[in-house]
């Protein structure tokens, strides 16, 4: 009985990932006005479900740049959150700076001493 639960287990779990490749191809496919739409329209549900608590994780790499760009062009004002662990590079610290000089709204955080002394956590 117990093979045949994991059996049925695992089925539902691979039907779940054919459906997220599914999606994702179906995405990748779509004109870049459409993604950037529907990148927008996912950041005003947060912000409607989340109100004023929502900010930006901001790394000051290319992906955390394109959600900025993205979201102050809903809400120019949002709070941007850099966390300097010290193991960034030079030019990010610039760029971030440059940001900031920019007119974003950075806050910087500085890691707990776990971080400094363990390093980074992985998940």
């Amino acid at each position: 009985m117990e093979n045949r639960v994991c059996e049925n287990q695992e089925t539902t779990i691979m039907r779940a990932f054919e459906f997220r490749k599914e999606g994702l191809e179906y995405l990748q496919k779509l004109p870049l006005e459409e993604k950037i739409t529907l990148s927008k329209n996912l950041i005003v549900s947060c912000m409607e479900t989340f109100g004023e608590q929502v900010y930006i994780s901001f790394s000051g790499g290319k992906d955390s740049t394109v959600l900025s760009s993205l979201v102050c062009s809903l809400k120019p004002d949002i709070l941007h959150l850099f966390s300097d662990t010290g193991c960034e590079y030079p030019e990010t610290l610039s760029f971030v700076e440059e940001e900031r000089q920019r007119g974003k709204t950075l806050c910087l955080c500085v890691p707990f001493v776990g971080m400094v002394r363990y390093g980074p956590l992985s998940v």
